[in-house]
């Protein structure tokens, strides 16, 4: 099951008037330079950027998706057409909290137009251990945006389905569970 990103859903419903803007300004130029010679070159022009703007951000928010595997957990950025996999033997706890605990004061920078709409929404945050030196890389990979402090956070459509799909999935932890912290008993002298 895919989960879409709402980053991308965001970015497209930010810039997909772009595209009928482009054909609107193609008709205007019909309308008043009816006898322009290159009118049809920048009619031209209007509709392929017009097609291109509505192609690029519509197959963005296509492709952005996070999907549970069998090996880890894929997230999928179309933009530059990469994806990265998340052995679920990395993560070691998910959960779902509103995705404004992603950005205390300190990364306030990373707080932009696409993200503000999304700040009180849910979103899954994944806590990643390990090797350090993978979990580096991981980072580095997702970005900054979304990785920080071993903790990624990404805002899904459906956070809760998510983070129980990863916490099934992940690696049996009954060696180390806590035992309600009972005491021992007392020896006998």
């Amino acid at each position: 099951m895919k989960f879409p990103n709402l980053y991308a859903r965001e970015l497209w419903r930010r810039n997909w008037i772009m595209g009928p803007g482009l054909l609107v300004v193609g008709g205007a130029l019909v309308i008043f330079n009816p006898r322009d010679k290159g009118l049809p070159i920048l009619i031209a022009e209007c509709v392929i950027g017009a097609l291109l703007v509505l192609g690029f951000f519509g197959l963005f928010r296509r492709l952005s998706y996070v999907r549970p595997g069998e090996d880890g957990l894929l997230f999928n950025w179309s933009f530059p057409l990469k994806n990265t996999t998340i052995p679920y033997e990395q993560i070691r706890a998910a959960r779902v909290a509103p995705l404004k605990n992603a950005f205390p004061p300190e990364r306030k920078s990373y707080v932009n137009n696409i993200t503000k709409p999304l700040l009180d929404k849910p979103a899954v945050f994944l806590r990643l251990g390990g090797d350090e030196a993978n979990v580096a890389r991981i980072s580095k990979r997702l970005g900054k945006r979304y990785a920080f402090d071993s903790t990624i956070a990404v805002p899904v459509d459906d956070p809760e389905s998510l983070a129980q799909e990863v916490s099934r999935r992940l690696p049996n932890r009954l060696q180390q569970q806590n035992l309600g912290g009972a005491r021992r008993r007392k020896r006998r002298r």
